[in-house]
């Protein structure tokens, strides 16, 4: 027969699930099925505002952005399988257990490794602006975009096989079922853990100090050596630096709870409401998906233009259908017939200057 694996040590025993809150679960519940919506509906209106521009419109950031919002929708529709397992019935097979949670962990690895990117980029276009254009990875983004997504879904290759559904019976006879990491040793465990740990938490953590530090300290000069000496340039770099900063920080306050209690529960002893604590873990690290959309429309004046110009499309589609009489002729999306393309892109141009040529063309 097959070797018996060992469990993860916080659900080695069905006693950890003696001391559940009901209210908790079922707050749990709500909570994620709101964030769930709110994720999709505003990252597909991300992406559908971002892909309205004009092919020669959209810089690195918008691509940055655009695999960001990816990432969270694949997150987010892997996350409603969770509820199976804070209730403790999961249901959906052994084969969804596998996949729901792999792709949760590629999702992490993809924001990690985008948000690396976008910060290199940064560094380069702020910094060394004329050294930018000359490394490949900055220079060919749509390339790096898709390595990304290789690297990532390579890295948790062994989470599809660590993750099991697994039976056990609580004190009161009631059969559950749960999704969980199985592995066959302690050591085994500890070095996956401690490769993600290493690769994808703190690695990028020195990385963003390193990188900001210099970009921070860059912005500080005299405007004719940072900026070239134009003001609104200048302004307009260190805006997107901040949006950036809070994008990173925002990623490390909501995965890193999780992150570091699963860390100090295999090293540690399992306190009795563990199951409690990892349910507001949950939620937390899924509540950055609508975060995101929430930074771009309040910091990134390139989105909210194009975003003013779908809702313009879209009221004036309406009204062309209501309207009988009017045919009118069909509008290009990034062009709406209500936006006239002048009022377009004079409020694209006072975002995006030539001279703040920093980011890559796609």
């Amino acid at each position: 027969g097959q070797t018996a694996k060992a469990t993860m040590i916080s659900t080695n025993s069905g006693k950890l699930f003696e001391n559940i809150d009901p209210t908790l679960v079922d707050v749990y519940v709500v909570f994620l099925l709101t964030i769930v919506f709110f994720s999709l509906l505003g990252n597909i209106i991300v992406l559908t505002a971002l892909y309205s521009q004009k092919a020669n419109l959209r810089n690195s950031m918008d691509v940055i952005i655009a695999n960001l919002a990816v990432s969270d929708i694949i997150s987010s529709f892997s996350a409603t399988f969770t509820l199976n397992n804070a209730k403790l019935l999961w249901s959906s097979g052994s084969g969804t257990c596998k996949i729901c949670y792999y792709l949760v962990f590629v999702s992490y690895a993809v924001s990690v490794l985008t948000l690396s990117l976008a910060s290199v980029d940064r560094f380069y276009g702020i910094c060394l602006p004329t050294k930018h254009r000359q490394v490949l990875f900055l220079k060919k983004q749509s390339i790096s975009i898709c390595l990304i997504w290789i690297l990532s879904c390579m890295l948790f290759v062994p989470y599809i096989y660590a993750y099991e559904v697994k039976e056990f019976k609580l004190s009161n006879g009631k059969t559950k079922q749960i999704c969980m990491q199985t592995w066959n040793s302690d050591s085994e465990q500890i070095y996956y853990l401690l490769v993600v740990l290493l690769l994808l938490f703190l690695a990028p953590i020195a990385l963003f100090i390193f990188l900001f530090v210099k970009v921070f300290h860059k912005l500080q000069e005299p405007r004719s050596t940072a900026s070239g000496g134009n003001a609104i340039l200048h302004k307009k770099r260190k805006k997107m630096t901040i949006m950036l900063l809070l994008m990173i920080a925002s990623h490390y306050v909501c995965w890193g709870p999780a992150i570091i209690g699963n860390t100090a529960d295999i090293f540690g002893n399992t306190p009795p409401s563990y199951f409690n604590i990892w349910l507001l873990f949950e939620l937390l690290h899924f509540l950055r998906s609508i975060i995101y959309p929430l930074i771009y429309f309040a910091m990134y004046q390139n989105f909210r233009a194009s975003l003013k110009a779908l809702c313009s499309f879209c009221c004036s589609a309406a009204s062309h259908t209501n309207n009988a009489s009017t045919t009118g002729t069909r509008n290009n999306l990034s062009q709406p017939s209500s936006v006239p393309v002048s009022s377009t892109a004079s409020d694209r141009s006072a975002s995006y200057l030539p001279e703040d040529d920093v980011y890559t063309t796609m």
